[in-house]
């Protein structure tokens, strides 16, 4: 059990009551879980089911090379803002605004795992098209095709959301636990000066540890679609 006090409070008053009220022994320490051996290469798995559904929910599994404690966990973080973490990200831009095929489309990333996934809302017609779009997008990256624009946004945005969690006791804690459960000791402040400090390069280093690896296409028994918002 980890126990978290945040605000104006005595340490050593939280610790005698805490030792009190939790009749148990305390024994600190910190085991980073192993992420696993990567899959052997070959074709990534794909994976179908039907519901009723009335809208398509496309979901697409990379690994990449790094995870939270990771010293290149800065240039993941801002790849995965560049390419579909925020509005003016390359699948928000090309696959949502200009294709028009997706309800919603965003990528997200978990931290101690340092896996990547995209998820779409899209009709059921139009799977492989947005699959297709969504590598070109990624290659793209790889490529080193990223905007001074598409730079600038992405780190303002980074940027924003680390400050935004000092006024926010919950995501304070949450930054802790995955610092505890990574072994590591970064702190905000470190990681926004890390995000400052990211460059296009960083980006398309990060990128190139992005692997497929399953592709998972949720469709409508009925094969109906909605009209699209």
């Amino acid at each position: 059990m980890d126990l978290f006090v945040l605000g104006d409070v005595d340490c050593a008053r939280v610790e005698d009551l805490a030792s009190r009220i939790f009749d148990v022994q305390r024994n600190p320490r910190t085991v980073r879980p192993a992420r696993g051996e990567p899959r052997s290469p070959g074709a990534p798995r794909r994976v179908e089911e039907r519901m009723d559904v009335h809208q398509g929910h496309l979901v697409i599994g990379y690994r990449t090379a790094a995870s939270f404690g990771d010293p290149d966990w800065p240039a993941l973080l801002f790849a995965n803002g560049v390419l579909g973490g925020f509005t003016h990200s390359k699948l928000f831009q090309n696959v949502r605004e200009r294709a028009s095929l997706a309800y919603f489309v965003y990528s997200n990333l978990e931290q101690t795992k340092g896996v990547l996934w995209i998820s779409a809302g899209i009709d059921f017609a139009d799977a492989d098209r947005t699959l297709d779009i969504v590598g070109r997008q990624l290659e793209d990256m790889r490529s080193g095709h990223i905007s001074e624009e598409e730079m600038e946004n992405t780190r303002k945005a980074l940027l924003r959301e680390i400050a935004v969690m000092s006024d926010d006791l919950g995501s304070e804690v949450d930054f802790e636990l995955l610092n505890l459960v990574n072994a590591c000791r970064r702190t905000p402040s470190q990681l926004a000066r890390d995000i400052a400090a990211v460059t296009r390069d960083d980006v398309v280093r990060a990128s190139h540890g992005i692997a497929l690896d399953t592709v998972y296409f949720l469709r409508g028994d009925g094969e109906g679609g909605g009209a699209r918002a």
